[in-house]
């Protein structure tokens, strides 16, 4: 037990233990002699001295269990208290990682729904006005920004055909 016992105390009574046994255990021969001699004040006499080897014995193992359940008393406040703070630190953190996994999604919400209301307005300005001067805004370089920028393309496109069309009608105009 010795070189488990985690307290220098409780090393001391350990050792002191083990002392107090092998005195007692000792005396056994002689009691026994005594006995085997039917010499029984003699035993009854020497048993006293057993009594009180017994008696000191008892009173380390008892010393020794109450240092055992104070030393438990105290490791088990040091490991709750030690629960509670690893506790509070673990709901920190998610605590904090759910604010951040929240302000990274409201940035890139944010982000995809500024893209795609400048789209929305270029395509309703074209459908309402028929404006195809019109140009989409284009924001950041993702594939919204490369839709946007499609659509522009488009437009160009359409205007340039639409303009060719406008000029040759005005040829065939001119010629008739």
């Amino acid at each position: 037990y010795e070189a488990v016992a985690r307290s220098v105390k409780g090393k001391e009574l350990a050792k002191a233990e083990r002392a107090a046994m092998t005195d007692y255990v000792a005396m056994i021969p002689t009691l026994l002699e005594k006995s085997r001699a039917n010499d029984t004040a003699g035993a009854v006499a020497f048993t006293a001295n057993m009594a009180a080897s017994r008696q000191k014995m008892a009173d380390l193992i008892d010393e020794h269990i109450a240092i055992n359940g104070n030393n438990s008393d105290v490791l088990a406040q040091q490991t709750q208290a030690k629960a509670e703070r690893e506790l509070f630190i673990m709901g920190a953190a998610i605590a904090i990682a759910s604010l951040l996994i929240g302000l990274i999604s409201w940035f890139t919400i944010r982000g995809i729904k500024r893209s795609l209301d400048a789209i929305q307005q270029a395509v309703t300005q074209i459908e309402n006005k028929l404006d195809f001067t019109v140009h989409a805004e284009v924001i950041g370089r993702d594939e919204i920004a490369l839709v946007a920028t499609a659509l522009n393309r488009l437009l160009d496109k359409l205007r340039q055909s639409l303009s060719a069309i406008a000029s040759r009608t005005s040829q065939v105009a001119e010629a008739s």
